[in-house]
């Protein structure tokens, strides 16, 4: 029985220490939640416009391209859920904010919070989803966080070649490349994705509107001004969606927010000015298109600014 044990035990010694190396190499990796938070506070009294929003957004909206100084917080399958949060946390620390950008599409309305994102919000901004507790995930991030056939080549990667992910005012410099999906993929995604989206948005969007809502009181009652973001999708894709049922839903909502609290809502949906080569698929842009878009935000924004303008 002794023997046992001590071979046990041998056994056991280099798989715990091979455990503690990847949990010693995950924590010094670079975060964009870390990188986009600390960028953030560092320039908190710069900061002018606060982009929010997912992977649209994230990608899609290039704060350089901005007159004034702004700063990207948005991450991929970010919920309007972490933005009113984010929003609430860090608006009272952004003491020249002017304008908040909210994204505003069907995936925004059709989802409440991604579980695989949620520690992220919690280790990093303090931000739980209705009080999920993480122990586990605290305790050994390189078990229960990341994907565990994905890891090693990111701590390869990291060893080989320490860098960060964020470049300046929360931007990561968007997708190079343009979009190469086939005809058939578009139609594919097209039937698949909205058929999708229209039941979740019935299911989930009581509790997405109410974020929504108060995340607007908070911004209106600081004299920021929300604005309301729906960047475009591909021409060759939208040709394909035939149901009109989220297409009615959103416009509607839209309606319904833009009166009520009278703000903007800046809808590129189908805005074709934006050609195949400004997409990095079919609903998101690429280094490109951020800038083509950016600079479409930046005009709304000039003319807010302008003193004479009666839309400010």
């Amino acid at each position: 029985m002794k023997r046992f044990f001590l071979r046990l035990v041998v056994f056991l010694i280099p798989v715990g220490l091979f455990v503690v190396f990847l949990e010693l190499c995950v924590r010094q990796m670079p975060s964009d939640y870390q990188q986009k938070r600390d960028q953030l506070l560092e320039n908190a009294d710069s900061i002018q416009v606060l982009i929010l929003g997912s992977s649209g957004e994230m990608d899609g909206v290039d704060p350089n391209q901005i007159s004034l100084y702004a700063h990207n917080l948005a991450f991929g399958s970010q919920t309007i859920y972490y933005d009113r949060r984010l929003t609430e946390k860090y608006a009272p620390s952004l003491k020249n904010l002017k304008y908040v950008l909210i994204d505003f599409n069907y995936s925004s309305l059709a989802s409440e919070h991604a579980p695989e994102r949620d520690f992220f919000y919690h280790y990093y901004y303090g931000i739980d989803y209705e009080g999920r507790k993480f122990c586990k995930e605290s305790l050994l991030q390189s078990l229960f966080v990341y994907p565990s056939k994905y890891l090693l080549l990111q701590i390869y990667r990291q060893l080989r070649s320490p860098a960060t992910t964020t470049g300046q005012k929360g931007w990561q410099g968007g997708w190079p490349d343009v979009m190469s999906e086939s005809e058939m993929e578009l139609k594919e995604k097209a039937n698949d994705y909205y058929r999708i989206e229209v039941h979740l948005i019935e299911e989930h969007k009581e509790s997405v509107l109410k974020d929504l809502e108060s995340l607007l009181l908070f911004l209106k009652s600081r004299n920021i001004v929300p604005v309301l973001l729906t960047p475009p999708n591909y021409s060759g894709f939208r040709q394909y969606l035939t149901d009109e049922k989220p297409f009615l839903s959103h416009d509607s909502i839209s309606d319904q927010l833009t009166q009520k609290y009278r703000i903007t809502h800046l809808n590129y949906f189908s805005d074709d000015s934006f050609e195949k080569t400004d997409f990095h698929n079919y609903n998101h842009l690429n280094r490109e298109g951020a800038a083509k878009l950016t600079r479409k935000i930046d005009d709304f924004i000039r003319t807010c600014e302008d003193p004479f303008s009666e839309t400010k």
